[in-house]
Order: structure tokens, then sequence, then C-alpha cells
């Protein structure tokens, strides 16, 4: 029996009520649709920073629409329900919307269909908030013919992010020789990104029903990177040809609006890494067999399939992080990310790190007179701490880092031209 069974599913059939009066963390809820525009309740979401939700019909695919009601009877305008193009050709003329998400006020919801659409299922998801993180996966140094090989870049595992989302339990291994960037296609703001993670497993595991979340590695507006199916297994992300790929993606749309710098500066760490890991050009080609052509070697998800993504926004920049990570990896990687200009003016160290009985220092040693911002962030994305310091020249700066819980933290340190970050690790 699949291991997702132990994520709790009610399933409602034919137009009737939900019987749950609430949705705990965790727990799914889907809604067969038989009837357009029938009004349907949804049980009331416990801890839960939103609900995620997708649609998934067999048929045309025809315009669905779907609207959502208050408490109090006011509903909201009209939502068009977009196919995923991820999925590439439907398999049984079987459609799944993309993923969206609605906040936790939500009492009733419609759906406006044609006749011609059949087992519509409305698939919620109640993500719950993501939990204080105890346990680190510490940065590794990947094996490389280059020269110096760039270091991993700190994530956080999967039971980081989710210890109940379980992956596949008979992965496959795989030999990377390309590299898949994505954005994930959903919202560009949240107050829990790693709520929007367990949301996207949730949708490829129980609606797409897959054998674990699509994509290698995930990346979120703050920077964060989330551990996805792992290093070298083989993902579901490139339309049925996912063998010899990694898959990245950033979390959000880009269709209009480009990715946060810190997004793009975890992304060149990540890419660099595994670019001097695998022995990959970052800025050539090479022949891609499921694919049966050349592809670049850090491809778009759109130049093998058909599909916009990573969004029109993102794609253009590709070029420039591809020669931003040659040039790193040319330069023996111990380099910032964020900018291209090729020299550090600081460094940053926390000492001691692991911090332990909350008492620990960040030493700022810089050359150059420069206007620093200093913050803390909590593994949930929330920022705990934002200091501005005016730095003399060649010196060092301290600041006492104390009133930490036990878990994982990202400081950043940023003057306008570069970013360091750091992981940081707190234990009682």
């Amino acid at each position: 029996m699949k291991q997702i069974l132990r994520m709790a599913t009610l399933v409602i059939s034919l137009g009737a009520h939900p019987l749950l009066s609430q949705i705990a963390p965790s727990q799914r809820l889907v809604v067969e649709v038989a009837e357009s525009e029938f009004v349907h309740s949804i049980p009331e979401l416990i801890d839960a920073p939103f609900m995620s939700y997708a649609i998934s019909w067999q048929g045309s695919s025809q315009q669905l629409q779907i609207r959502f009601s208050n408490k109090d009877g006011e509903w909201d305008p009209w939502i068009n329900i977009e196919a995923d193009s991820h999925l590439g050709a439907p398999a049984q003329n079987r459609y799944v919307s993309k993923l969206y998400t609605e906040t936790d006020r939500v009492d009733s919801f419609q759906l406006s269909f044609g006749t011609s659409s059949s087992k519509i299922r409305v698939h919620f998801f109640n993500p719950g908030y993501s939990a204080s993180v105890t346990s680190f996966q510490p940065s590794v140094a990947g094996n490389s013919s280059f020269d110096v090989a760039c270091d991993q870049p700190s994530y956080l595992d999967r039971d980081d992010w989710c210890s109940n989302c379980p992956g596949d339990a008979t992965p496959q291994p795989t030999e990377v020789s390309h590299i898949i960037v994505h954005h994930s296609a959903g919202t560009n703001s949240a107050n829990d990104w790693g709520a929007i993670v367990r949301a996207i497993w949730d949708l490829h595991v129980n609606t797409n029903g897959w054998d674990d979340i699509g994509y290698n590695w995930l990346i979120d507006p703050d920077g964060i990177i989330y551990e996805g199916r792992g290093n070298d297994l083989q993902g579901a992300h490139f339309c049925s040809k996912n063998s010899l790929t990694m898959g990245v993606c950033l979390l959000g749309t880009f269709t209009n609006r480009a990715p946060t710098d810190q997004a793009i500066s975890s992304l060149r760490s990540l890419l660099a890494w595994k670019s001097t890991e695998r022995n990959i050009d970052p800025d050539g080609s090479s022949l891609h067999a499921p694919s049966e052509g050349v592809l670049t070697n850090i491809s778009g998800h759109r130049d093998g399939c058909s599909t916009a993504c990573p969004g029109d926004r993102f794609y253009p920049l590709l070029d420039q992080i591809r020669l931003d990570i040659a040039q790193e990896v040319a330069l023996g990687c111990n380099l910032s990310t964020s900018t291209r200009e090729w020299h550090r003016p600081f460094s940053v160290e926390v000492m001691p790190n692991p911090v332990r009985n909350q008492h620990a220092k960040i030493l700022i040693r810089h050359q150059e007179r420069a206007e620093v911002q200093i913050s803390i962030i909590a593994s949930n994305g929330e920022r705990l701490l934002v200091r501005r310091l005016i730095n003399a020249d060649r010196s060092v700066t301290e600041l006492p880092l104390t009133d930490l819980p036990s878990g994982i933290y990202f400081l950043r340190v940023e003057s306008k031209d570069y970013t360091i970050s750091k992981k940081i690790i707190a234990v009682d």
C-alpha cells in the first residue's frame, strides 16, 4: 500500500455537503462536483496559514471557474482555472489544474463549467504551520574534476519542512547531465513558504498520483533551499524525459515579475555546486539522450517541453546566470554569488556555530566603509532581527546573538552590492 495513505483524506460525493466540521493540519478534503454553480460548504481550517486547492477533471480543457464566499455570504470574484502546463499532454484525457491558495476565512465555494466535463474533483489541503526545526543537514563539499569544488549550500532537508510527507519508496538514481530550472507558477507572497512546499508535495502525490514531489530542490523568495526528491534521484518535472536531469523550482510565478535577488543568489550557489560535483560546463550544451536533442546544460523547462515555465521574466535571466556560474567555478567558488564583481569586501563568521545556550557573536570583517543590513531569518521565512550598521574601514564589527530558541536560522548580511548568507544552528 502506498505511503501516501498516511495523509488523512475525506472524499465527499456528488454535490453533498462535507461531513467534517474542521480540517486539521495535513488533512485533505476531496469534493466531487456534479452540478455547475452548486454551493458547497467548506469545513473550518484548524491551525492553517492558508488552504491550498487544485481541480482535476476529465473531458475537454475548457474553461472552469471557481469562487469562494466568507461566513457572511459575501462572494469573491470568479477565478479562471488553468490546467497545469507542467504536466504536458493529459493522461487518459484527465486534466489537473495549477496549485492555488486561498485564505482560511472561506466558508463555501461554487464551480462553473460546461457540460462536456466529468469526474470533476476539487482537492483541498491544509498544510498547517511550519514547526520549529530541531534537526539539520550540514553543507557538503562535492567531488569534481575542477581544481576547487563549490560547496553545497545550506538547505532544509525533508524532515525540516515536513516530517510526515513520505518520499518515493523505490527511488530511481540518475546521473545528472542537465539541470532544469522551473517556477512553481503559484503565489508570489506567503507568510509560510514551508507550507507552500508541503502543498506542492500534496498536489504532486495525492492529486497527480506521483510517488513524490516532482522537483529535486526548491527555493523560496528569501533564498532558502528545500530538499525535494534530493540529490541524484530521478524526479518528475521534465515532461516524461526526467532521467539525467536535476529539477530546481523557484517558488512563485515569473510571467510578469522576476525572482528576488535572494532566490537568484541561492540558485547560483546550488547550480555552481552541482556543476562542479558532476563536472558540468555551466555555460555549455550537450546531448540529452532522453530528449533526443542537444540542450543547454542549464536549461529552462520550456527548452525541452511545451510550457511557458519558468516564466517570461525569469527565462531571459538564465543566460547571465550561466555566465555568472561559469565565472564563479573558474575562479574557485570561494566568492559571493550575488554580484557580477568577483571580489568580496567583507567576510562573516558566527562564533560559535552551533549556537549553544543562546549566546554567540556575529563577526563582520570588512575592508571598505559600507552600510550593512543584518537579518536573522527563521526556517519559516519570518525575519526575527533586522539591523543596519555603518562600518568603518578595515575593522571588525561584533554583534551579540542571543534569545534564539533551538532550531535552524539563516543569517543574511547585505550591502549595496554584496550578500553573504550563513546557516545558524541553535541548540540548548
